[in-house]
């Protein structure tokens, strides 16, 4: 294959992905993300001598984005039920009991969190809304909210494992502070 023919092709396929990836999952972000993957596994494909033509191309380039927008699709559900749902199917009752200790250590590092930190991370997390939109709706360009996405994760983890250190004296650690 002609490195120029496919260069072409490749742009082509990866104009038509984006369009059918920002149908199926609603946004531009997880478009671009799916188009992305898929054209690297597409392009590992042709490396590794699996495609015989360029008449191949699309047809394969549409196969992997099939799997590629089912995992995304995945990957959001199971972030959305891992932050919502309990374990409720628990048999154990320590299981259950570690469970609401997670819990709540989670719900006091989220009570130590800027306002605007834990709205970002409620939208993202509990309502699903992607940042794209989040972005749109503040004004904000997406990689800006990206990284505050990122950074209030950061915070929360770090009052996470500092609430995991004092071994659950918070209240008197912040009483302290304040003094």
């Amino acid at each position: 294959m002609e490195s120029q023919d496919l260069d072409v092709q490749l742009r082509t396929i990866a104009a038509g992905l984006e369009i059918v990836a920002a149908k199926r999952l609603g946004n531009r972000d997880d478009a671009l993300e799916a188009t992305q993957e898929t054209i690297a596994r597409l392009l590992v494909r042709v490396r590794e001598s699996k495609v015989a033509s360029l008449g191949e191309l699309a047809p394969i380039a549409y196969g992997i984005a099939r799997h590629v927008i089912i995992d995304i699709q995945r990957r959001r559900t199971r972030e959305h039920h891992q932050l919502v749902d309990a374990p409720s199917n628990s048999q154990h009752p320590l299981d259950a009991l570690v469970h609401e200790e997670e819990c709540e250590r989670v719900r006091v590092a989220l009570r130590g969190l800027s306002p605007s930190d834990r709205t970002l991370l409620r939208r993202c997390f509990l309502h699903g809304e992607s940042i794209g939109k989040i972005a749109e709706s503040l004004g904000e360009p997406a990689d800006r909210m990206r990284k505050r996405k990122s950074r209030a994760l950061q915070r929360l983890i770090e009052l996470i494992h500092n609430r995991a250190r004092v071994g659950g004296h918070e209240e008197r650690v912040i009483a302290i502070e304040q003094a």
